[in-house]
């Protein structure tokens, strides 16, 4: 097939990877010359523009089989995510109206606050402007029978907020610690998008997330006897995030019953991938 992953960062150059060991013809949409250099290194054909600009379609071809839009906000506000997402999906659906279409999403969009298991079928009604965003972008992937993925908090080799707020000393433990932190590592967002792409009979909405929620006590005494570091220490619970705050447990049952498998099932097996690594630097 001929694919178009729209941004090709942190998650998307593994997502490339994947493709193009499957054997797929793969073009990156990035902003640089640098990110373009790397994808050249994985076989992937570099496009580069500013996916936000509309005169930045006009030279991208119109025959691409399956378009994954998987690019970051860069941590923007909410103008910066209806351009990058909204924006970004309406401009992608318009210019590839056969192309089957993927929007990553996250699981922000559950405003859950109760601890509940949380699946594809849940209330969505978070409180933060942001989600609210992501919502109207699925649509139009929705609209076009698409697939729309919501992964929780992403981790992985040199990007863990987590792990590395722990290992600088800047960590805290937020109220009593029991608020459950759904995560999952940056190979197992790719694998899940690999496994939809090679699966053309689904649709809809998948979550992907590990098997086992966690809570920041148990995170951070893991944490603590792997390396010797103190726990952190407590502080009152931050209800201003830009996510909004939430408490709940995210399930990823729906696609896993489908036979996708997770690489690293739980954060001990995850961090355990990169611990000593990043401790020697």
């Amino acid at each position: 097939m001929k694919i178009l992953l729209l941004g090709c960062g942190f998650v998307g150059k593994k997502l490339a990877q994947n493709l193009c060991e499957l054997g797929h013809e793969v073009t990156g949409w990035v902003r640089g010359d640098d990110s373009a250099r790397e994808l050249r290194v994985l076989g992937v054909n570099p496009f580069i523009g500013d996916f936000t600009e509309a005169n930045a379609w006009e030279a991208l071809p119109h025959d691409f089989d399956l378009a994954i839009h998987i690019a970051s906000s860069g941590r923007g506000d909410v103008a910066v995510y209806e351009k990058v997402y909204f924006e970004g999906m309406q401009r992608l659906a318009a210019h590839l109206p056969k192309a089957r279409l993927f929007f990553v999403s996250s699981t922000s969009v559950y405003g859950q606050i109760d601890g509940s298991i949380v699946d594809e079928t849940s209330e969505t009604n978070p409180s933060a402007a942001t989600s609210q965003v992501l919502l109207k972008a699925e649509q139009i992937a929705l609209e076009k029978r698409g697939v729309v993925v919501r992964p929780s908090g992403i981790y992985g080799p040199q990007r863990s907020i987590l792990f590395q707020k722990f290992m600088e000393g800047s960590a805290v433990i937020e109220g009593e610690g029991k608020r459950w932190v759904n995560q999952i590592h940056r190979d197992d967002v790719a694998g899940g998008i690999t496994f939809l792409v090679g699966n053309n009979n689904l649709s809809g909405i998948f979550n992907l997330t590990d098997q086992r929620p966690s809570n920041h006590i148990e995170i951070y005494q893991w944490l603590a006897q792997k390396t010797g570091k103190p726990i952190p220490p407590y502080a009152a619970e931050n209800h201003q995030r830009k996510r909004g705050w939430t408490h709940k447990r995210i399930s990823s049952q729906k696609l896993q019953a489908l036979g996708w498998r997770l690489k690293f099932p739980t954060f001990e097996e995850g961090y355990g991938s990169f611990l000593g690594t990043q401790i020697m630097q």
